[in-house]
């Protein structure tokens, strides 16, 4: 019996010993898990309660204008942000910040009792507001510097730039295309806290981005810009029209060099203004052209050789009836030549070659001058406008296509299309970014003439030109775009517009226009100047054409453009913000930063005598080959250009 008792406290006994190895065994297997597999989940769990990570904005690439100048940057502005359990009297705190970020009282408090150990209270604050915070010396309230979008030239080409969210991603316009190379990496802060939750200021420590931000380098050219801005504001406030475009663009490439739209907006302030007045309308709105638009029925009609250049039509006295319907013209017209269908702007002799086309080859023309279509330019929201299916035209659908009504377009694609005629008959896609580049000025990405195809021959382009030209001479609706020393080729229009209510022509609401090129025999620029509803004369020859001359007159003169005779000439106007900052400037590398002399110029697409002109001041030797249009340049476009540099040119006819 006494052994049984022994055996079973022996046994006790062991089991205690046992369970305590099992227990030693347990400990230390965990305290090896914890130290050697769990060791970084830990470290990052205790990271968490002692830190606080915060994401700031990154710095977007800038936005250049051709000639290197700033159209938007990134700056630093001050946020302001508090640690809520380091505010002590949170009522008096909330009240004396709410008055001056003009904030609700309420709104503040709320964000200082809150139990998060984080609160922004206002992100990217004015400088002297943040200042008197600052004099308020306030514990728990502190300030981060973060990435602001700056826009140095407020208005100038707003609709185009377009805008920037808070964040900042690109919400609009160039900004929102090319978002993906302007928006660089978040910046992340570390906010070091102690065991109770409270922020140590000494231990900020800024994680740098390993994606940088690019910039872009526009077409646009910052002084013509302002040339067309300020042209076009004037003829606003005069005509009181209800908006206004107005587009520059070199045949030649399809390079925008200026894109201007009334109303528009400061993009300093956007939250100011609301949509209507945000989006580009060169490329979003659709409208009917009305009479411009005969200048490409013209195209066509020579191309299909349904007319001749010396045939005569008869105007019918001002009424043409076709079926049940009557066209109307504006003048009782008898006989009329090509020439004075177009230098008149006859509705009746427009339709009459347009009846000659017919529905099949009118559509198949159009759409070759890219209309119906998007014209592919890098810039968000392209409208496609409408061109109807030929097989549900009547004879008077067919008519009044012929002279712009019953088919919608966009300014881009006008100025587009008639870019082909000024070039000699190549569809060009246009374009308004030049090229991409890094933080060292070196090209990412870069964007070329991109010819689409050919659209009319060089025989009917010149022909067309001809007839263009009589539009602005004595006599021609289009005389006061004429430009002093220059030839004009151009077109007026006067399109009724659609009554929503009505759903028929409006005999008070109408779109004045004018476009052209000059000069006309080389031209260096096509310009398109459109008034949507003017309050006075709807006419575009008599609202439209001068500013088309003012912005030709002007940028011909800034791009020293010789006349063909020696006329006075008006002081062109600059941009007060035209110059680039210096400091900016010397940031790019010397073959990167254009400069006036002394850097090869873009040749690509030139005509032999433009190209020679832009060579004239270099003082270069130049050797070509070939003819038609510049296809390749040794040396590349933005080289140093030293005493008895040798250009080599080679030239390709227009395909």
């Amino acid at each position: 019996m006494r052994k049984k008792q022994i055996n079973w406290l022996k046994f006790r006994i062991f089991l205690i010993f046992f369970l305590f190895f099992i227990c030693f065994v347990l400990i230390l297997l965990r305290a090896l898990q914890l130290q050697i597999v769990e060791r970084e989940n830990l470290q990052e769990l205790a990271a968490r309660q002692h830190q606080r990570i915060i994401e700031l904005v990154p710095n977007r690439g800038t936005i250049f204008d051709r000639n290197l100048s700033v159209m938007a940057e990134s700056t630093e502005i001050e946020s302001l942000y508090t640690h809520p359990r380091q505010v002590k009297n949170v009522r008096q705190a909330s009240r004396k910040i709410a008055d001056i970020l003009g904030m609700n009282p309420r709104t503040i408090e709320r964000k200082l009792r809150s139990q998060r150990p984080f609160e922004w209270l206002q992100r990217k604050i004015l400088p002297a507001k943040a200042e008197k915070i600052r004099e308020l010396e306030i514990e728990g309230i502190n300030f981060l510097k973060e990435s602001q979008r700056y826009y140095p030239n407020g208005w100038l080409a707003a609709n185009l730039l377009g805008f920037v969210g808070i964040d900042p991603e690109g919400l609009e316009g160039l900004e929102f295309q090319h978002d993906r190379y302007l928006n660089g990496h978040p910046h992340r802060v570390l906010l070091g806290l102690d065991a109770k939750g409270r922020e140590i200021i000494t231990e900020l420590l800024v994680v740098p981005t390993d994606l940088p931000s690019y910039s872009v380098v526009l077409t646009v050219d910052l002084n013509i810009q302002y040339i067309v801005e300020k042209a076009l504001t004037e003829a606003v406030k005069k005509t009181r029209a209800r908006s206004a475009m107005a587009l520059v663009m070199e045949p030649q490439t399809g390079r925008i060099l200026a894109m201007a739209i009334r109303p528009t907006f400061n993009p300093n302030m956007v939250r100011n203004y609301n949509g209507d007045v945000i989006r580009n309308r060169v490329i979003t709105d659709a409208f009917e052209p009305g009479s411009i638009f005969k200048v490409f029925l013209l195209a066509i009609a020579l191309e299909e050789k349904v007319t001749q250049k010396n045939e005569i039509f008869y105007g019918h006295n001002g009424r043409y009836q076709i079926g049940k319907e009557i066209i109307h013209d504006h003048k009782r017209f008898g006989w009329l030549t090509l020439e004075k269908i177009i230098k008149f702007s006859s509705n009746i002799g427009a339709s009459q070659i347009g009846l000659r086309l017919g529905a099949e080859k009118l559509d198949r023309h159009i759409r070759d001058f890219g209309f119906g279509a998007r014209t592919g330019i890098n810039l968000p929201g392209e409208a496609k406008g409408i061109v109807r299916n030929p097989k549900s035209l009547s004879e008077v659908g067919v008519a009044n296509t012929a002279f712009g009504q019953g088919i919608s377009v966009t300014a881009i694609q006008l100025i587009t299309a008639l870019s082909a005629i000024a070039n000699g008959g190549n569809l060009m896609r246009p374009y308004v970014v030049d090229r991409i580049i890094d933080q060292s000025g070196n090209v990412v990405k870069s964007f070329t003439p991109e010819p689409r195809r050919r659209c009319i021959s060089l025989e009917t382009s010149q022909e067309v030109t001809r007839i263009m030209k009589a539009v602005v001479e004595p006599g021609g609706t289009g005389t006061e775009a004429a430009v002093p020393g220059y030839l004009v080729a151009g077109k007026t229009g006067t399109a009724q517009k659609i009554d929503p209510l009505l759903k028929k022509y409006s005999n008070e609401n109408y779109i004045g226009s004018f476009m052209g090129f000059v000069p006309a025999d080389d031209p260096r620029l096509v310009i398109l100047v459109i008034l949507d509803e003017p309050e006075k004369t709807p006419y575009g020859g008599v609202i439209a054409a001068p500013v088309f001359k003012t912005i030709a007159e002007r940028s011909l003169q800034y791009l020293n453009v010789p006349p063909t005779e020696v006329t006075a000439s008006p002081r062109v106007e600059r941009s007060p913000n035209y110059y680039p900052r210096t400091k900016r400037r010397e940031s790019f590398p010397p073959d990167i930063a254009v400069q006036p002399d002394g850097v090869m110029p873009n040749l690509l697409g030139l005509s032999m005598r433009n190209a020679l002109g832009r060579l004239g001041k270099s003082n270069v030797e130049v050797q070509m080959s070939g003819r038609g249009l510049v296809v390749k340049q040794k040396p590349p476009p933005g080289s140093r250009l030293k005493e008895g540099t040798v250009c080599y040119l080679r030239l390709r006819p227009p395909s």
